[in-house]
């Protein structure tokens, strides 16, 4: 089972004391903190939360937090168990800030181990108060800037695997180069082309096979290609030295991932 759709920057309070609990909202509004705020008050229950189980299995009954303010003493097992049981249920982690009682340095470096994100001693006095809704908009941002990155990653390898399927099944000569003109990749079709294998391919440079342009020129090309698609024309060598291509066209497209261009001829 996955976890519920996000709910706009929502934190999820696991804590069982009322008074801790009510102290945190009221800092919350006394900072303007305005993120919608659910509460659990075990471990168990902010498990079925996040799993959308048990009395949370309305399909709207558990958005899932962008948050988890986690209480470390809880009446059913501690905050580093509940990480241990939190860790397997999703490939998308939630950030956690930790709030214990103890002034403990063992268990600080164990929170963070466990991927908590930062912790926040609940003093007698209440000091801890007013360091929470900063720690909170930190730990938001920063949580915020990974989803960012993530977002990135995939879309990333959505290209990947397009350019992929394109480079094998495209019937035109496809090589890919780097800012130095050194080939490193080139689909079967480039290869029958000019009549290198593919680990023959892979060893070359564009000056190796372009007969058209000199070295001083091809390098000058690469260094300007990235970011733009034109046409050119060239003529190109096979192995065995024939020459082909000559006078046709060749459609220069730039990709988008990488500090290198696609050749198409």
């Amino acid at each position: 089972m996955t976890m519920a759709a996000n709910e706009a920057h929502l934190i999820l309070i696991v804590e069982d004391n009322d008074d801790d609990y009510f102290a945190t909202l009221r800092a919350f509004q006394k900072a303007n903190f305005a993120n919608p705020v659910r509460r659990c008050v075990t471990g168990d229950q902010a498990l079925d939360y996040l799993m959308q189980r048990g009395e949370f299995a309305a399909p709207d009954g558990a958005p899932r937090p962008s948050l988890i303010l986690l209480d470390y003493n809880l009446p059913d097992m501690d905050g580093l168990s509940f990480i241990k049981h939190l860790a397997g249920l999703s490939d998308r982690p939630i950030p956690i800030i930790m709030l214990t009682g103890e002034d403990n340095a063992e268990v600080a470096v164990e929170m963070m181990k466990r991927d908590a994100d930062d912790y926040l001693i609940k003093d007698t006095a209440g000091q801890y108060l007013r360091l929470l809704p900063g720690a909170a908009g930190r730990v938001l941002k920063t949580h915020a800037q990974r989803e960012q990155i993530r977002h990135r990653q995939q879309e990333t390898e959505i290209l990947l695997r397009r350019n992929q399927l394109l480079l094998q099944t495209s019937t035109d000569g496809i090589h890919i180069l780097d800012l130095q003109g050194k080939v490193i990749e080139a689909n079967d079709a480039f290869c029958r082309m000019l009549g290198y294998t593919q680990e023959e391919i892979t060893q070359l440079s564009v000056m190796d096979f372009d007969a058209l342009h000199s070295e001083d020129e091809l390098r000058e090309r690469c260094a300007d290609l990235v970011g733009k698609s034109f046409l050119i024309e060239t003529i190109h060598r096979r192995k065995n030295g024939e020459l082909i291509n000559e006078g046709r066209g060749a459609n220069l497209r730039t990709t988008r991932t990488f500090d290198d261009f696609k050749l198409r001829v």
